[in-house]
C-alpha cells in the first residue's frame, strides 16, 4: 500500500513510491508507536504571508483508525529550491527528496519527506488557446480526479479563489496501511503566470495537519514563478 502512489501530474506517470506506518503494535504494547517524534513549529512573531492560505477540509474525516500510528511527518528549516533553467524556485523543508520528471514542455517535481506520508508537486506548462478562469477550475478538478478519484473516500471542495488570483481546491482520501487508517489532505493551487500555467499541490495525514499546516503554508507562499523562462 502506498500513501501517494501512482500520482499521474497532467500527462506524466510518477513512480510509484512506498508510504511507511509505524509497525503493528501487539497486544502488549501501547497503541501509538511513532519512530519520529513530533516536532511542533516553534512560535513566530511573523505573520504567515496571505497571498495563498492552506486550508482543511470542512467535512469530518471517516472510516479513520489509529491514524497516531502512522509516522510524524517533520517540515522544518526550510530551504529554497531552484528549478535548474530558473523557471520556478520555492522553500522546501530539509530532508525532503526532489524527483525532477520534466519532459519537453513540461516541469514536473515532487517531494517527498522521508515517511513517504506528505508531498509537495509542480507542474508547469503551456497555457492552452483559450484559457480562461472557467477553463482553469476545470481543469484543476480533472486534474484531481484523473489523478486521485479511484481512492476510496475521495471528494473535493468547492474552487475559492485566492487574493493571489490562484484557485484552490481542496480535497482528500482514505488511506489505509497495516491496519491504520488516516485521510489524506491536499491543497491543490492552479494559476496563470504570463501564457505558463502553474500547478502547486501539497498533501500530508489529517491526523497531522494542524502541526504542519504552518510550514507547509510558508512552502507554498514562497512559490514563485519566472514566466521568461521557457519550458524544457
Amino acid at each position: 500500500a502506498t500513501n501517494f502512489s501512482s500520482i499521474t501530474l497532467w500527462a506524466q506517470k510518477v513512480i510509484p513510491t512506498t508510504a511507511t506506518s509505524s509497525p503493528t503494535p501487539s497486544p502488549t504494547t501501547e497503541p501509538t508507536v511513532a519512530t519520529i517524534p513530533t516536532e511542533t513549529p516553534t512560535p513566530t512573531s511573523t505573520p504567515i504571508a496571505e497571498a495563498k492560505s492552506l486550508a482543511k477540509a470542512s467535512s469530518t474525516a471517516t472510516g479513520v483508525s489509529s491514524p497516531d500510528r502512522f509516522l510524524q511527518v517533520k517540515a522544518d528549516n526550510l530551504q529554497t529550491y531552484s528549478y535548474k533553467s530558473g523557471l520556478f524556485e520555492l522553500n522546501i523543508p530539509e530532508g525532503w527528496t526532489p524527483t525532477d520528471n520534466s519532459k519537453t514542455g513540461e516541469a514536473i517535481v515532487l517531494w517527498f519527506d522521508p515517511t513517504k506520508n506528505a508531498l509537495i508537486t509542480v507542474d508547469i506548462f503551456n497555457a492552452p488557446e483559450g484559457f480562461d478562469n472557467d477553463k482553469m477550475i476545470e481543469l484543476l478538478k480533472n486534474f484531481l480526479k484523473n489523478t486521485f478519484g479511484t481512492k476510496p473516500g475521495f471528494f473535493m471542495e468547492d474552487p475559492i479563489t485566492q487574493s493571489d488570483g490562484s484557485v484552490q481546491i481542496v480535497w482528500g482520501y482514505l488511506e489505509t496501511i497495516d491496519g491504520a487508517t488516516d485521510r489524506i489532505q491536499g491543497n491543490s493551487f492552479i494559476e496563470t503566470v504570463g501564457n505558463k500555467v502553474s500547478l502547486l499541490t501539497t498533501g500530508v495525514l489529517d491526523q497531522q495537519f494542524d502541526n504542519l499546516r504552518e510550514p507547509m503554508t510558508r512552502v507554498i507562499n514562497s512559490y514563485k514563478v519566472n514566466a521568461s523562462v521557457p519550458l524544457p
